[in-house]
């Protein structure tokens, strides 16, 4: 598990440092792919809705007891710090637990750590399909 000192340390340099374009991505092509989820609004998006932008994705679930609102606070805490530069940064919350966590239950969940954090979930499947795709190891929930 990433520390909250690193996630901060990580986001900072994220937002600070903007990879030329001459630049290969070293982690291109290892985890990451296409995933199209149901928002907490009730938008449906795609990884093709943040192109061009940076996005921190945290995968997770509402009913966890103190790892995920303890690293979602420090996400939202270190958006807070970067002030402008986090305009560039879309935060996502990705469920691993769609038959629980609605979208309606996201929606009150995610607006407790920052205004911008997107809750996304969606069929077994498609939840599915995403955590295969970032190399997620799935929890019991």
């Amino acid at each position: 598990m990433i520390g909250r000192r690193s996630l901060l340390a990580a986001l900072l340099a994220c937002a600070g440092t903007r990879l030329a374009a001459q630049q290969p991505d070293p982690l291109a092509g290892r985890f990451g792919g296409p995933f199209s989820l149901i928002a907490h609004d009730g938008r449906r998006v795609s990884d093709a809705d943040f192109r061009g932008r940076f996005v921190l994705i945290y995968f997770g679930y509402t009913r966890c007891p103190d790892v995920c609102p303890i690293d979602l606070l420090t996400m939202g805490e270190a958006l807070k710090k970067l002030g402008r530069e986090a305009d560039g940064i879309q935060p996502l919350f990705i469920t691993v637990d769609p038959a629980r966590d609605t979208k309606e239950l996201l929606a009150d969940y995610v607006t407790s750590f920052h205004p911008r954090l997107l809750g996304l979930t969606g069929s077994e499947a498609e939840v599915a399909d995403a955590v295969r795709a970032w190399k997620i190891g799935r929890a019991h929930v």
